[in-house]
């Protein structure tokens, strides 16, 4: 019946009434700064940034009144989390991210439940959009579920840093401290990043289906060019022009593949974004915002088989510079494609260039 357990609708209706205090606990809203720690302290610091992303959030529901912005947080509380986000969907939801037939609904409910439960347990960020059923806890229509967790991801400047780079603890002591993320920037790109998910799903649809073995990676790898350029373009809003962070961010994306995957490998993209006039963006609104962005990313955009071949150079570089894949959902390899010795060449170059500039000295990865 329900899509978690039966038994929740049965009760739905009075445990709506909690449904503020079970948010509360869940999700560590502050009601009394009276009682707040020592004020250098972890969990006082993250109890700010708490703060900080439903304000946020608020921005974005006052955008965007059709949808309900929440997000999910504290991988160690993670089944609470899904207790309370079971409440607020009510009885029969729909997720919007991926097209589907009626009759797969609770496949697919299933599915993007198992992995925001592991997104959660693992502190990673993402975002999902679903259509609310019947006794909903949530008062919009739809709901854009964000899963972030401040004490992994921005709760220091190196903590930003570290997110964004997978290096051994020696090779990021390396870094200048003047080239670390700035925490509140970074805080600001990923929520603007995850909530442009959500919105690209609900202005212009969800990933169609496709019997092609890679087309939810392809679509997904496309998103987030766009996802990119907007988390940064509302950056360059906010600050009335460039700053620092929207480089380094270059930088970093740039680097991706030492992360393990070429999804969120971006730096072109970015650099076409660093070359527009900055005012342009200034006085747009979210929704005009998304709209530039489409148009900016067109001219880097690849089809399905452009795509494949770049995932097969990506890999091969991927492992020149002695990292392997680190996707763990088969396919990971397209079959019958050779790499490019010229592009694999260009992407391990480029990746090594980004390194030197960002950490300041040469890498030396096993071959």
């Amino acid at each position: 019946m329900s899509w978690l357990q039966k038994e929740n609708f049965k009760i739905l209706k009075n445990l709506i009434i909690l449904l503020p205090l079970v948010f509360a606990n869940c999700f560590s809203v502050i009601a009394d700064t009276d009682r707040l720690p020592e004020e250098h302290s972890k969990s006082y610091k993250k109890e700010l940034i708490d703060r900080d992303i439903r304000e946020k959030l608020v921005f974005y529901d006052r955008q965007f009144p059709e949808i309900e912005f929440i997000y999910l947080s504290d991988g160690e509380e993670w089944s609470q989390a899904l207790s309370a986000l079971d409440l607020l969907l009510g009885y029969q939801p729909v997720n919007l991210d991926y097209e589907h037939p009626p009759e797969l609904r609770e496949d697919l409910l299933f599915v993007t439940v198992a992995k925001i439960q592991m997104m959660l347990v693992y502190r990673e960020a993402s975002s999902y959009l679903f259509r609310v059923g019947e006794l909903p806890g949530a008062k919009r229509d739809h709901v854009c579920v964000i899963t972030l967790d401040p004490n992994s991801m921005v709760l220091s400047d190196e903590a930003a840093t570290r997110h964004m780079l997978d290096l051994t603890d020696d090779e990021f002591r390396a870094i200048p401290r003047e080239n670390y993320l700035s925490k509140d920037a970074h805080l600001d790109f990923l929520i603007d990043h995850e909530v442009y998910h959500c919105l690209d799903t609900f202005y212009y649809g969800p990933i169609t289906r496709s019997e092609k073995e890679f087309w939810g990676k392809y679509s997904c790898y496309r998103r987030e060019r766009q996802a990119d350029l907007y988390a940064l373009a509302m950056h360059i809003q906010r600050h009335q022009g460039k700053t620092p962070y929207v480089g380094k961010i270059r930088q970093l994306r740039g680097m991706t593949l030492l992360n393990g995957e070429m999804q969120h490998l971006t730096d072109r993209v970015i650099e076409r974004l660093l070359d527009t006039d900055y005012e342009q963006w200034f006085d747009l609104s979210p929704r005009e915002v998304i709209e530039h962005v489409k148009q900016l990313d067109k001219p880097f955009d690849l089809n399905y088989e452009e795509y494949l071949d770049f995932r097969v150079n990506a890999l091969r570089a991927m492992r020149l510079l002695g990292k392997e894949p680190s996707e763990i959902l088969d396919p990971i390899y397209p079959k019958g494609r050779k790499p490019d010795k010229n592009q694999v060449e260009i992407l391990r170059q480029k990746t090594l260039d980004y390194y030197k500039s960002y950490v300041g000295q040469d890498c030396v990865f096993p071959q």
